[in-house]
């Protein structure tokens, strides 16, 4: 199936998958005899198709104001669809960016050109469209927006004008959800290589996550040989972020 130009997801596409699966269940009951493992795909299908999820998936109901500004490429529809999906009261939503340029952000050479010409302004315009929404809806009080990325960059710059990996030092963009206003949280060394005060860790972004959830951060649950582990890795919730 050939994806729409604006990278949309079509309703009558997401049909078509669901008859196709049905088809190949049905090729996989006559090898089996019969004994089909499909209800986990069955329950994804009805998760995707209520009225209201259709709704929200149907971004031909958006007027052409909002779909020029969140912008007609994929990452743009995107995430104007994951504020369709939080209007419809999903509580959880995942959006990955793009291909932007080569390399995407491993901008391990041609860093300032790739942020300058293609990363950065894509990003901001789509962001700041989400969160005037978000805002002006009233949803922001209680949506948690996360931008963030696996890591940071090195502030050396390498021979290929690029910055490389640098899992000491990085940032994350919150919002939302009772969050303090122009609120900073720890600060670096002059080359923003190593933290200096107050480091958070990916475990804690998780646990102040699950907490905004309702999720208490110190849940334990068993693996697959029944040892307890955190879910939160031993993080503890950046409670300072917020107001309350």
């Amino acid at each position: 199936m050939t994806p729409s130009p604006e990278g949309s997801l079509k309703l009558d596409a997401l049909d078509r998958w669901r008859s196709l699966l049905r088809q190949l269940d049905g090729h996989a009951a006559a090898l089996q005899g019969g004994r089909v493992q499909g209800e986990r795909q069955r329950q994804v299908f009805d998760l995707l198709l209520p009225p209201t999820a259709r709704q929200a998936f149907d971004l031909g109901r958006e007027t052409p104001k909002p779909r020029d500004r969140y912008g007609r490429y994929v990452f743009g529809s995107n995430v104007l669809l994951a504020r369709r999906l939080v209007e419809a009261r999903v509580t959880f939503v995942t959006v990955h960016t793009e291909a932007k340029g080569a390399g995407d952000w491993d901008t391990h050479e041609n860093n300032f050109a790739m942020l300058k010409g293609y990363l950065l302004p894509f990003l901001d315009r789509v962001v700041s469209a989400l969160l005037d929404d978000l805002h002006q809806s009233g949803l922001l009080r209680t949506t948690l927006v996360v931008v963030t990325g696996d890591m940071g960059r090195t502030p050396k710059v390498n021979r290929k004008v690029g910055r490389d990996n640098c899992p000491q030092c990085g940032f994350c963009l919150l919002a939302g959800a009772g969050l303090k206003e122009c609120c900073v949280l720890g600060t670096t060394d002059r080359q923003a290589a190593y933290p200096t005060d107050r480091p958070g860790s990916p475990s804690d972004l998780i646990a102040t996550v699950y907490e905004r959830l309702g999720v208490d951060p110190t849940t334990m649950v068993p693996d697959q040989t029944g040892r307890p582990l955190s879910i939160t890795h031993g993080g503890e919730p950046l409670r300072e972020l917020f107001a309350s």
